[in-house]
């Protein structure tokens, strides 16, 4: 069974930020998210905020995501500001800004060709602003925790021999061909000195908010 949204606690919650809010209405998140995330309405100030409710054993994982958008909001990077997050009875409550878009792999598919080029060259810009900055202590991804140019080279070289393994028994020739080709050329990489950077584990169209202009904004 899920949690469940106190809606006592999550507006005591809210009132640290806007003192005299009160919760008209919230709706849950069906898709694309880790923990129970619900888009909440207010009134006092009129505004939308964002609740995520997850469990005590995954504080960790969601304190390490939220230093990551404090961190990345502050070098003015389109994520949401943390207002809160508490844990309240074996649970945790996160309270953020609410981001206005749409996923952008929804937008993709109907939008004109010059649309299609800046979602994905300003997609593209933001991955590169997030490459050419230093690692911050807390980022750490952790299923996959590596903490070292070494363990990250050892990690990329298991992962080249499994997918490789998958390719040449579950695809074509052809396709087989040019991720071999393209296996290679990171085997080669990965013998020079490399510079670790922070890493975005799961950057696709469906984490990324954007409107039908072409702007990304989440």
């Amino acid at each position: 069974m899920g949690l469940k949204i106190n809606e006592k606690r999550v507006e005591k919650e809210i009132r640290k930020t806007f003192p005299k809010a009160i919760i008209i209405n919230y709706k849950k998140f069906e898709k694309g998210l880790a923990h129970q995330t619900f888009k909440v309405k207010i009134k006092k100030p009129n505004k939308y905020l964002v609740t995520r409710i997850y469990k005590f054993k995954n504080r960790k994982t969601v304190d390490a995501n939220a230093k990551a958008v404090i961190f990345l909001n502050k070098k003015g990077f389109p994520t949401p500001k943390i207002y809160s997050d508490i844990i309240f009875r074996n649970q945790g409550i996160l309270i953020m800004e609410y981001l206005k878009g749409e996923q952008a792999e929804e937008i993709l598919p109907n939008s004109p060709e010059k649309i299609k080029i800046k979602i994905l060259k300003n997609a593209g810009e933001l991955l590169r602003k997030l490459h050419m900055m230093p690692i911050p202590k807390f980022w750490k991804h952790f299923k996959h925790e590596v903490k070292n140019n070494e363990e990250w080279i050892k990690w990329t070289r298991q992962r080249i021999k499994k997918y490789s393994k998958f390719s040449k028994e579950n695809l074509d020739d052809e396709y087989y061909k040019f991720l071999k080709g393209e296996f290679e050329k990171l085997s080669r990489i990965l013998s020079k000195n490399i510079e670790l950077v922070p890493m975005h584990w799961d950057f696709h169209l469906g984490n990324i908010l954007a409107n039908k202009k072409g702007d990304i904004l989440g």
